[in-house]
């Protein structure tokens, strides 16, 4: 990643922005000079400015609007992301919402991103509406990929995140939806996340051998109702 940034995005309640926050961690413990730049402005819950204090501990610089801005349910992009694109020794996680609006906010950056390259990672989470078959997610990533004027290049099942309990065969039939996503437009399944409790749950029931690039994850945001 040292001449690319990686993006991720995903409809509200996706678990995207949990996924940025882990990645940005894995990534700092392996390369120096990592920044989780927030571009998330549709979503005034679980974003990544409200993690600011625990990444400054890893070592990671949150890039987001400051002081009483970073809480304000407003589109505010900070003039910071311009400057950290143009840097190529930086490595960027760039947090952005997955819906029209929110490619539009990344559509500003298009050209310093197609310049520095970028992977481009959507985050499927088939409990969330309009994103629930494969033709709902096709079409939330070209909407996504029209607003901001970019091409997703892989895919990140996540849909033990959403309301109910999960077994492992609804989660299996998430990733063979996800699969076919990816052969219709050509691109990946890179992750299939679990969060750590569920893989070791599924593991003891030898239930989760058939999935591949599992990413384990603790979760960190929690529903402001829940603190």
């Amino acid at each position: 990643m040292e001449e690319k940034c990686l993006i991720v995005t995903g409809h509200y309640g996706s678990g995207k922005t949990e996924f940025a926050i882990e990645k940005s961690i894995e990534l700092s413990r392996r390369l120096n000079r990592t920044f989780l730049c927030d571009l998330d402005i549709i979503n005034p819950y679980f974003r990544s400015r409200d993690y600011k204090d625990k990444l400054a501990e890893e070592g990671i610089r949150l890039v987001a609007p400051d002081n009483k801005l970073m809480k304000a349910d407003l589109p505010i992009v900070t003039g910071e992301i311009t400057a950290r694109l143009k840097d190529y020794s930086a490595n960027l996680i760039l947090d952005v919402g997955g819906d029209a609006d929110g490619g539009a906010v990344l559509g500003q950056f298009s050209s310093l991103l197609k310049e520095r390259g970028y992977d481009f990672l959507f985050v499927v989470n088939l409990n969330r509406p309009h994103v629930s078959s494969v033709e709902g997610i096709i079409s939330a990533i070209r909407g996504v990929e029209r607003s901001s004027r970019l091409k997703v290049t892989g895919l990140i099942n996540n849909t033990h995140l959403g309301g109910g309990e999960m077994t492992a065969e609804d989660y299996l039939r998430s990733a063979a939806v996800c699969k076919e996503v990816g052969q219709e437009l050509a691109i990946p399944l890179v992750y299939n996340m679990l969060e750590k409790k569920e893989y070791w749950s599924l593991k003891e029931k030898s239930l989760c051998e058939s999935l591949n690039n599992v990413f384990l994850f603790s979760r960190k945001l929690v529903p402001p109702w829940q603190q």
